[in-house]
């Protein structure tokens, strides 16, 4: 896994161990994007926004993945490979970019998945 796409997961794991909602994550988003409607959001942005720091870590454990129910992944400025996402087995929501994703087939085994998001 390249380190981008492990700082997208250690960002989610830091939302759910600081109990961070969708909600405040989406008032944040709107906050940065008030302040130029031109461009785009990105995690670090996000991060940077709500004040924290991500704790980085070399192995994310299985329970980990267990913990993620959802997924905000159009906030990537990357490229980001989904295969990981056959780990994250409480994936009930996903928000992809659209064109920045790849191995989107390792969404199709997901049972939980209840919700799709894609924008360009």
């Amino acid at each position: 896994m390249d380190d981008y796409t492990k700082y997208i997961i250690l960002s989610h794991l830091h939302w759910i161990e600081k109990v961070i909602t969708e909600e405040d994550i989406s008032k944040s988003y709107k906050e940065i994007k008030n302040k130029d409607i031109f461009s785009g959001v990105n995690m670090h942005q996000i991060q940077e926004n709500m004040g924290y720091k991500v704790n980085y870590k070399e192995v994310i454990t299985a329970s980990e993945y267990d913990k993620i129910k959802f997924l905000w992944l159009s906030l990537s400025s990357s490229k980001i490979d989904l295969s990981f996402v056959k780990l994250c087995s409480n994936l009930e929501e996903i928000n992809i970019g659209c064109f920045e994703e790849v191995n989107l087939d390792a969404l199709k085994d997901n049972v939980k998945l209840k919700k799709i998001i894609a924008k360009k």
